[in-house]
């Protein structure tokens, strides 16, 4: 019984330890955002919108970055913007594409509106940027931003089995 008992209480200890670290290290992470994460330029403050990201707070620009999140929040995680989640393991962002061609500092979304250019898909970051796009698509098709335009490097054969 008395090993219970003291085993118990190692473990009680232990758990408390822990979470006092962690409430420690999380309000050490809240206070090193600096800017929104859908609007990428945009500086975010202690009294600006907020929403929970497993439970540690993420600071919003305005309500349309905030609602945008929500939508789709894996689409908006970077460590450079939010330095808080620094230490997660973030899934996979769905898109190669981050930014919208015509608002290069403003992140896309799959639930953004989509356009086809040269058989590649194309996220904008709203309709007004459609609008934009559909106008001259060739003055905003910049690889930099559209990566999936980079072009594959080509394969060659090395089986020796070409004609010179």
């Amino acid at each position: 019984m008395k090993i219970v008992l003291l085993a118990l209480c190692i473990v009680v200890s232990w758990v408390d330890i822990g979470s006092a670290e962690d409430r420690y290290v999380f309000n050490a992470r809240v206070e090193k955002q600096e800017y929104c994460p859908v609007y990428t330029t945009r500086r975010v403050f202690p009294g600006s919108r907020v929403e929970r990201y497993r439970g540690i707070k993420i600071f919003f620009s305005s309500d349309d970055a905030a609602r945008r999140f929500i939508r789709d929040s894996h689409s908006y995680l970077d460590k450079k913007i939010l330095p808080q989640l620094r230490g997660l393991n973030l899934p996979k962002p769905p898109l190669k594409q981050k930014f919208c061609p015509i608002y290069p500092t403003r992140r896309v979304s799959i639930f953004d509106p989509k356009v086809t250019y040269d058989h590649h898909q194309i996220y904008l970051f709203d309709r007004q940027a459609v609008q934009v796009w559909n106008r001259n698509p060739e003055k905003y098709a910049n690889p930099e931003i559209l990566v999936q335009l980079k072009q594959e490097p080509s394969i060659k054969k090395g089986n020796g089995d070409e004609d010179e």
